[in-house]
């Protein structure tokens, strides 16, 4: 499994695309929404995760790829920026596309990401999935103050066989 992006978002020249390049090679993108609104990039006006998880949306219609956006039960935050963008992942038809809003535990988050990974693994026998070159990738979308609390995910998922991406690399 490769997780992306590959290089650090926070240096890229311009984020979207970067972003958007990354999220086309993948399978499955996985949105971890924490407390914390986050950074946000120059020129944007919308945090790094809040920009991922729209990029990510616009491969709604593409039945090779999967999303699970993911708060942790009971998460409550005072950055009213946050409120907002958690109400708008939850309730936005766009956002809302081919994804799956998932609000629970670690746990939970960890089994549904297990079921695609199965699914990414066993597809459908009329479809056929060509690798050129290396292990399924997952992009991990999450803000880089809950890198840690990310980090048994990706340590998972990497035993699992995938190669994990952050979004997050730079200081």
């Amino acid at each position: 499994c490769v997780i992306v992006p590959s290089r650090p978002l926070l240096a890229a020249p311009d984020f979207e695309q970067a972003v958007g390049e990354d999220i086309a090679h993948a399978k499955l993108s996985v949105h971890i929404i924490g407390k914390k609104y986050g950074w946000i990039p120059e020129n944007a006006e919308s945090s790094m995760v809040h920009l991922q998880t729209e990029i990510a949306s616009r491969r709604g219609g593409d039945p090779g790829f999967k999303r699970l956006i993911w708060v942790p039960h009971g998460l409550t935050t005072e950055d009213d920026r946050q409120r907002k963008f958690i109400d708008y992942a939850r309730s936005d038809p766009v956002i809302q596309n081919s994804a799956e809003f998932l609000e629970g535990t670690l746990e939970e988050l960890k089994e549904a990401v297990e079921k695609e990974l199965t699914r990414i693994r066993n597809p459908a026998p009329a479809a056929t999935i060509v690798r050129k070159h290396g292990p399924p990738r997952i992009y991990l979308i999450h803000d880089r103050a809950d890198a840690d609390a990310v980090a048994p995910i990706s340590d998972f998922l990497f035993s699992e066989g995938f190669e994990p991406i952050h979004p997050l690399k730079s200081p």
